[in-house]
């Protein structure tokens, strides 16, 4: 018997998912969790074993009120199976993003076909602000996941009516993961849709609608139950509805913020979004006009939405992230197969464009790290260096090949150039990075030392503090540093060197521990009257 060949579609969908998998989950667990929100988000799925409550949610050993709980419930499924990890922590993100990609695939092959959708997820997996997001624990990538699911569904619900009970579904995990601004960014974008579509969906509508209050309300009536006034005021007042109105912890910035963060963000695709808006405009085939429409309406929404928030974050604009993929991959299509004239003045801009950017994005970045990162800056300068020399390298190598109407070369180079970077940042980058990142290897020192009763202090705001020491951190600032060490009782600070050595001139008795870099352990020490240390542990001497 012949054996069956695999078809292209399943062949190159495949490709798609392994080249996505490889991106988002290769050394994954490498690296401690990353300040603030990586450590906070794992302390959080952490404590919900510490206090055996999977309603109120704890960060630092006291309630916390800022985000639902749906990743954190996940991500406590995922420490209690592989223990307080990084990898345990970030896995859920990663997933997440995985299957963003593949949604987006679908969604291109909806409105558009096949190929499009393949060209649109590629270019969703190796955006840099998509390909961050999903390595990280955060939820930006979850909210974006269950929103375009969501879309999806209803977009199929015009094949059968039952979709619809696939979009509450994911509706109500989306305002389960990221909060009520799910519903606000789905009704915004979707109301149009269904007044046309609404005919003879009423009793799925209504199964739907039940459906996801079952899934969202028991929380958050149980948070209202419990917590009261604590839960209205900090999640739904100062953490949801203020944070629309004013900017929230100094996250500010102007109405133009995310258009910025798209340049960035979406590199290298960014350079040929005008361009490809531009083809999407003129070349409107009739079969695609409602996806078309869709995106555009997509795009306007989301980005309106949250320029006009006063709160403003670069993840925040993740749930655009895919509707400009699919607008990139249509207009690289378009290059492939001809289908507009290849060698337009918008097509050929678009690859002077490409190093443009690149330019002004690996100056700028030396530049940060040099003002910044002073004593980082000369760990990175190599691979700053190099790093930039073959981004700016491959940018011309890729605008040549589509002087030469090459374009599908130009798509592969591309690729591989974001892949390279990829292993750079793994194997060069980070790892030097992580030399001065304290938390890990001072927390570890410390639990040789502490006991329960005594007190951590850190004039250091590192959450990461809390994940990997398993104790609660009093954070204060360097003036109230001796307020903080009792006459009794035994007190850790983690401190600057150069506090350390203002409260040694003030004939402060303190013990040193452990140091990394320019950071020290130091303590009080008060409960012994001798101690000696051995392989880091403590022995009483009678």
């Amino acid at each position: 018997m012949r054996k069956k060949k695999l078809p292209k579609e399943s062949l190159s969908l495949g490709v798609l998912i392994l080249l996505t998998f490889f991106l988002f989950t290769f050394r994954l667990g490498d690296g401690s969790l990353w300040d603030a929100d990586e450590a906070i988000y794992g302390e959080v799925a952490r404590e919900i074993w510490v206090f055996k409550d999977w309603v109120t949610l704890h960060y630092n050993y006291q309630k916390w009120f800022e985000k639902p709980p749906l990743y954190f419930w996940l991500t406590a499924l995922n420490i209690h199976l592989f223990g307080p990890r990084e990898f345990a922590v970030r896995l859920w993100s990663t997933l997440f993003g995985l299957g963003g990609v593949i949604i987006t695939y679908f969604l291109g092959r909806k409105f558009f076909n096949h190929r499009t959708g393949i060209w649109a997820g590629v270019i969703l997996a190796t955006s840099l602000l998509y390909l961050g997001q999903s390595r990280l624990a955060l939820l930006d990538t979850g909210f974006t996941f269950f929103l375009i699911l969501s879309f999806l569904f209803v977009w199929k619900s015009n094949e059968k009516p039952v979709y619809y009970l696939g979009f509450f579904i994911s509706l109500g995990m989306a305002v389960l993961t990221k909060g009520p601004m799910a519903i606000i960014i789905a009704a915004l974008i979707l109301i149009p849709y269904f007044l046309r579509r609404i005919k003879n969906s009423y009793i799925y509508l209504g199964v739907g609608m039940g459906i996801f209050l079952v899934l969202v309300l028991p929380w958050y009536l149980a948070n209202l139950l419990i917590n009261r006034e604590d839960f209205l005021k900090s999640f739904l007042g100062y953490h949801h509805f203020l944070r629309f109105l004013y900017p929230i912890e100094t996250h500010g910035g102007p109405i133009y913020y995310y258009l910025v963060i798209i340049i960035l963000g979406f590199f290298p695709w960014s350079a040929f979004l005008p361009a490809a808006f531009l083809h999407l405009r003129k070349n409107r085939e009739p079969s695609f006009k409602a996806g078309m429409n869709f995106l555009l309406f997509w795009i306007v929404v989301v980005l309106g939405f949250l320029s006009l928030s006063r709160t403003k974050l670069p993840g925040y604009i993740l749930p655009v992230i895919p509707a400009l993929s699919l607008v990139t991959g249509y207009y690289w299509e378009g290059l492939f197969t001809r289908k507009f004239d290849v060698s337009s003045y918008s097509t050929r801009l678009a690859f002077v464009f490409l190093p443009i950017i690149s330019v002004v994005l690996t100056g700028g970045a030396i530049l940060l790290v040099r003002r910044y990162l002073t004593t980082w800056y000369y760990s990175f300068l190599q691979g700053l260096f190099l790093g930039a020399g073959v981004l700016i390298f491959s940018c011309l190598l890729v605008a040549f090949f589509s002087l030469k109407n090459n374009f599908f070369t130009s798509f592969v180079l591309i690729v591989f150039t974001v892949v390279f970077f990829f292993l750079l940042l793994l194997y060069q980058l980070l790892p030097r990075v992580e030399n001065y990142k304290f938390a890990r290897p001072l927390s570890s020192k410390l639990s040789h030392y502490w006991q329960p009763g005594d007190r951590v202090v850190s004039t250091q705001a590192s959450a990461s503090l809390v994940f990997y020491g398993n104790y609660p951190v009093n954070f204060v600032l360097e003036e109230n540093l001796e307020s903080w060490l009792p006459e009794r009782g035994t007190t850790f600070l983690i401190i600057s060197r150069s506090d350390y050595q203002k409260l040694l001139e003030r004939r402060v008795s303190l013990q040193l521990l452990a140091e990394h870099q320019e950071i020290v352990l130091v303590s009080n020490y008060y409960r012994l009257t001798k101690f000696s240390f051995c392989q880091g542990k403590r022995e009483w001497q009678r």
